[in-house]
């Protein structure tokens, strides 16, 4: 339903791939739950979904900041980060 969002059937994907990268570099903890949160809805239960982030100091307020984005990607189900 969402798959234009990331431009991708991810249930296609989940069948010809082992693992995704969900980017959210310009999204905050927020949107970046919620779209892992959407994708988890989509994929299989056992597929790997990774969450794509930039890791620099422009990029975030502070460090509180970065840690409540994976924060809130790691309770919406990512299996991990790509920096």
């Amino acid at each position: 339903m969402s798959s234009w969002l990331f431009g991708v059937d991810l249930q296609a994907i989940s069948r010809s791939c082992g693992s995704a990268l969900l980017c959210s570099y310009d999204s905050d903890a927020g949107q970046t739950g919620r779209d892992m949160a959407t994708s988890r809805a989509e994929l299989d239960s056992g597929y790997r979904a990774y969450t794509g982030m930039r890791a620099f100091t422009l990029e975030y307020a502070g460090n509180e900041v970065l840690l409540q984005k994976v924060g809130a990607s790691l309770q919406a189900g990512s299996g991990g980060f790509v920096f």
